[in-house]
């Protein structure tokens, strides 16, 4: 079995916009696209980048979601498994977001490392990469 990725919207704006960080994710990109690795993001990310952009009233939301398929990159639906693990990290102490635990919960129940630029995220029970 390849190695599995789970890219949360923080890294995916990250390679958009060509932050710190957004290197990782093209590497990620390119292995996939070979299929050396496997690249999966939550359908919650999905929901941020189309809402996001949908506010700038710009259609790059859609189309990064278009340029990911073209990586093989794979979304992970939600599932009654997803919901209870969202529902776990969101009661636990500290400041992370509902959708960031729905995304934490889509890495975790696909078994792969979540990469992100959000600090909340770093203590979580996911192996998981800070890109920032």
């Amino acid at each position: 079995m390849s190695e599995r990725y789970c890219l949360d919207t923080s890294a995916l704006r990250a390679f958009l916009k060509e932050e710190k960080g957004y290197e990782q994710v093209y590497s990620l990109l390119e292995l996939a696209e070979s299929r050396a690795v496997e690249i999966f993001y939550s359908f919650m990310s999905r929901y941020e980048l189309l809402y996001l952009s949908q506010r700038e009233n710009k259609p790059w939301g859609r189309e990064l979601l278009d340029f990911l398929n073209d990586f093989n990159a794979k979304e992970i639906a939600c599932s009654e498994e997803i919901l209870l693990k969202a529902a776990e990290l969101k009661a636990k102490p500290g400041k992370l977001s509902a959708c960031d635990s729905w995304i934490a919960a889509s890495a975790l129940c696909a078994n792969a490392v979540l990469y992100h630029k959000d600090p909340e995220m770093d203590s979580l029970p996911v192996t998981n990469k800070n890109i920032s």
